[in-house]
């Protein structure tokens, strides 16, 4: 195979034609900045043709004030100006207006009037983003989604949905979210149906496409969204707006929109939004849901030459038909778009170990499914193995076979989330060239490929449960360990702590030691960083407590040891039941004596009050389940009654003498 070029920076390699007009930022002759509006900061990813057919990724930004109203934005001048605003906050920007408008009006207009003036002139220039509420719901909390879909008749085209077909279609993709969620999602219901007549949909769309706005989109959703009431409010947690269009706007039924499917861009699996709808299969579906729950496409790079949407082994990668029409399956959930999304275990990553084989199971199993490793000092790389059976078994790549330009099929697999300059996290499948003038996207038995600072990737085996393969061809890069350790004392678990510093993103494990024991393996976390608990029946005494880091396919290993002293602790006593406490008399206390960790509490208890021993040493003994003494006293004298535990030899490397005040007083 070819060497895979990529080069990775802060935005994707190949970037769609943005519909939005007007978009010359730094150079502006007709727009002062006069005007301010408040309100949700809504991105909308959709797709379209370019001049030769391909896909490519259509995009458009505006905020939506709180009562409906809506300015677009032109793409260039929010990455310019977004700062830490992301889809989905409440966001407050100053405008470059057109100078025709009048400046004094704008400076003491609402948001809402401020959307109405400049309602005629189509994106405007963004000069300052500033976030006013950004609230992020958890993302994994398990709960159901709701979906409020609404059909659009249109007596000038064809193929109108209807209200059945429509919620059995949003069912359908929220079905496979439930399941490649892990249940995160628990379900997707839908809430209700509606119908919302609207002639001439589609080139009411389109028109407002070419003029380089979504204005259209949101005139619609808003719409629906009165149809429905105020509680689909599309924003709204967990609850999505879908809005089905008839067939015949496709321009695959020779309609004026070049997509099949649009969707706003949320944050997390607890986001909600707004979604057009004109195919009806899964993929589709699903592929426009992921949209709400923050996802971005998937695309091939193939070093000089990269391909929008086709990431075919992804679900937010093209949905694709037959020649009898019907659409492939959408493949199993991307393990790089799992941990984007906060659902992918740790237990199912690997950080391998470079030179040495790696076995991970395909996608579609359980267990360890993906090697993870750092790419570049700014990106991982997730490798995974695409077998094509099991719930892929009818997506594209596992039929389709090798096309004479594309080896799209299954097999090992590299992939990496790049956040382009609105934060929009695109997947990247880094593939190459064939040398036949054709591309690939996976490795296959007895294959290897070259890329990055010559890396190596070499495919030993694939079965139809997993693949082996191991990296090689470039020299690790070096890392250093730092330990630190909370104060250790017997028969309590000392938490630990193991930082790894590297040139890249540290993967692997760390394991923790005690003396030549290990007692803990833990996957490094954000900032290379490793936690752990140590055991909490670790001897009292000096004792040498070891972090070793594994190192990756990326960096070599490194190590920690530090010297720590473990202090003796103190055994639990506590009265099960006392005879009457009076001075001048005698008493009897049976007590239970508690031992930490592993070490029984042997000794004696005896009675003092005051500074005056008043019994003598009763001895520890097992009854039952439980250790007790039975202390007898003297005639008391007055004051308060103590108990003393005096540890025996056996256990006095474990345990300080303990003293309690038994709750008695001697009057």
């Amino acid at each position: 195979m070819c060497a895979l070029a990529l080069v990775l920076g802060g935005a994707p390699a190949a970037t769609a034609a943005p519909i939005a007009g007007g978009e010359t930022v730094g150079s502006k002759t007709a727009s002062v900045p006069d005007a301010i509006v408040e309100g949700e900061l809504i991105v909308t990813l959709g797709s379209g043709r370019d001049a030769s057919g391909r896909p490519v990724e259509t995009r458009s930004f505006g905020v939506r004030t709180a009562s409906g109203a809506y300015v677009p934005l032109t793409e260039a001048s929010v990455s310019r100006t977004r700062g830490a605003a992301t889809a989905g906050d409440t966001v407050r920007v100053e405008i470059d207006a057109p100078r025709e408008l009048a400046t004094s009006a704008l400076r003491a207009a609402s948001s809402d009037r401020v959307a109405q003036l400049l309602s005629r002139s189509g994106a405007v220039d963004a000069s300052a983003v500033t976030v006013l509420a950004s609230t992020t719901p958890s993302a994994t909390t398990k709960a159901a989604h709701v979906a409020h879909v609404v059909t659009v008749a249109d007596r000038e085209t064809t193929g109108n949905y209807s209200q059945a077909r429509a919620k059995a279609v949003v069912e359908n993709g929220g079905k496979y979210w439930v399941r490649e969620s892990g249940g995160v999602v628990k379900s997707l219901a839908v809430a209700s149906l509606r119908t919302m007549p609207w002639d001439n949909v589609c080139d009411f769309i389109a028109e407002a496409e070419d003029a380089g706005s979504g204005e259209a989109y949101e005139e619609i959703w808003a719409e629906a969204q009165n149809l429905v009431g105020k509680g689909a409010v599309a924003s709204k947690a967990r609850s999505h707006l879908v809005v089905m269009l008839p067939e015949g706007c496709a321009s695959s039924e020779g309609g004026p929109l070049g997509w099949t499917g649009l969707a706003m861009v949320g944050k997390n699996f607890a986001s909600g939004g707004a979604i057009f709808l004109i195919a009806d299969d899964q993929h589709t579906a699903a592929h426009e849901m992921g949209h709400n729950f923050g996802l971005g496409h998937s695309n091939l790079d193939a070093g000089d030459d990269a391909f929008e949407y086709f990431g075919a082994h992804s679900v937010m990668g093209a949905s694709v038909g037959d020649v009898d029409g019907k659409v492939y399956a959408p493949p199993a959930l991307d393990p790089a778009f799992r941990e984007y999304l906060g659902i992918l275990p740790a237990s199912a990553v690997t950080g391998g170990q470079y030179g040495k084989d790696t076995t991970i199971k395909a996608v579609t199993s359980g267990g360890v499914i993906t090697e993870k490793w750092a790419l570049t000092p700014q990106n991982d790389v997730f490798i995974e193995y695409r077998n094509g059976l099991g719930v892929d078994k009818n997506a594209f790549y596992a039929v389709s076979g090798p096309s004479y330009q594309f080896d799209l099929g299954p097999g090992v697999r590299m992939s990496t989330v790049v956040s382009d300059a609105n934060g929009i996290p695109t997947l990247y499948t880094l593939g190459g060239e064939t040398g036949n003038g054709g591309y690939w996207a996976t490795v296959r038995q007895g294959e290897d490929v070259t890329f990055n600072g010559g890396r190596k990737l070499t495919v030993s085996r694939t079965t139809a449960t997993a693949a082996r393969f191991r990296i090689t061809g470039f020299a690790r890069g070096k890392t250093t360990t730092k330990l630190a350790i909370a104060k250790m004392t017997y028969g309590t678990r000392a938490a630990v702590r193991a930082t790894v510093s590297g040139s890249y993103n540290r993967h692997g494990t760390v394991s923790f030691y005690v003396g030549t024991r290990r007692v803990a393996t833990v996957r490094v976390g954000a900032g290379g960083i490793a936690r752990a608990l140590l055991p909490a029946n670790v001897r009292p005494g000096q004792q040498t407590i070891k972090a070793v880091y594994s190192g990756d396919a990326t960096l070599g290993g490194s190590s920690v040891a530090r010297k720590v002293t473990v202090s003796k602790t103190k055994v639990g006593l506590k009265v099960d039941k006392a005879s009457t406490v009076k001075a001048g008399r005698t008493a009897t206390f049976t007590v239970r004596v508690t031992g930490r960790s592993t070490a029984s509490p042997l000794g004696t208890v005896y009675a003092k009050v005051g500074s005056k021993t008043v019994s003598a040493k009763a001895k520890v003994v097992r009854k039952g389940s439980a250790w007790v003494a039975v202390v007898k006293t003297s005639k008391l004298p007055r004051g308060k009654v103590y108990l003393v535990h005096v540890p025996a030899r056996a256990s006095s490397p474990y345990y300080l003498s303990t003293t309690i005040f038994s709750g008695r007083t001697a009057r």
